[in-house]
């Protein structure tokens, strides 16, 4: 039963620093008793609705006319189709390039973002907008974040939110678009594992309810306490995602 709260944990990591889903499947591994392949397939399954409502909670905050408009309707149709397009292509190359390698790239790039984010935590500087890396950037950068999490069974967030803001794109930004382009990402990703993996339907539907369920709960709670996005916090969670990617590597 220790699962249950575990992915409700999930969920609200995914609601308020976008990055918690790369938890999501060594969690299933580790309290569930899946196998990785199963476990991949499963966490995509559960991340693709948490993607949604955060989508549909921060369009309708910018509709709202609220003084951060976190989604920019300029650049995300670019960015999510990069990330589509790259995610089937993972799904395809999962076949062909070890997973090992790219799970490798992610720690990395994970535990330099994270790094970077503690030590620049208390600086003045407040990132820039979206529209300030242009579409063209924005959809290349899709595009590697879409292969990258197909291919290694992870939502969109644990790669597009350290790429953004390596790009110096505000924290709030890079989490809002991350968080969204898991509705394109986590379906596509399910495909490249359907024909090794065995998905339970009574499994999936209410561990995907709950991790929701917290998700809605992690963007209500940093709504209303709007410095749990600080710089600080998605560099801890981004530096723990890139150990347990690691341990991931090394097992």
């Amino acid at each position: 039963m220790i699962l249950l709260p575990a992915v409700a944990v999930v969920g609200v990591l995914v609601g308020v620093v976008g990055v918690g889903g790369v938890l999501l499947a060594p969690a299933l591994v580790a309290l569930g008793g899946l196998d990785a392949h199963d476990a991949a397939a499963t966490s995509l399954c559960c991340l693709a609705p948490c993607g949604l409502v955060c989508a549909i909670q921060h369009r309708r905050a910018t509709a709202r006319g609220g003084s951060s408009d976190v989604l920019d309707v300029r650049l995300t149709p670019g960015l999510h189709a990069g990330a589509l397009l790259g995610a089937l292509v993972g799904a395809w190359g999962t076949r062909f390039v070890p997973g090992e390698m790219l799970v490798a790239g992610m720690a990395l790039l994970a535990a330099v973002t994270g790094l970077r984010m503690l030590r620049t935590a208390d600086s003045a500087e407040a990132g820039r907008h979206l529209a300030a890396i242009g579409t063209p950037t924005a959809s290349a950068v899709g595009v590697l974040a879409g292969v990258g999490s197909s291919m290694t069974g992870t939502s969109g967030p644990v790669l597009l939110v350290p790429l953004l803001m390596l790009l110096r794109v505000a924290t709030a930004h890079a989490v809002a678009v991350s968080q969204s382009a898991q509705v394109v990402v986590a379906p596509a990703g399910v495909l490249g594992f359907l024909p090794t993996t065995h998905l339970e339907l009574w499994t999936v539907l209410p561990l995907a309810a709950i991790a929701t369920l917290g998700t809605w709960a992690g963007l209500v709670l940093v709504s209303r306490r709007p410095e749990l996005q600080h710089p600080r916090w998605v560099g801890i969670v981004l530096s723990v995602a890139a150990v347990l990617l690691g341990v991931r590597v090394a097992s």
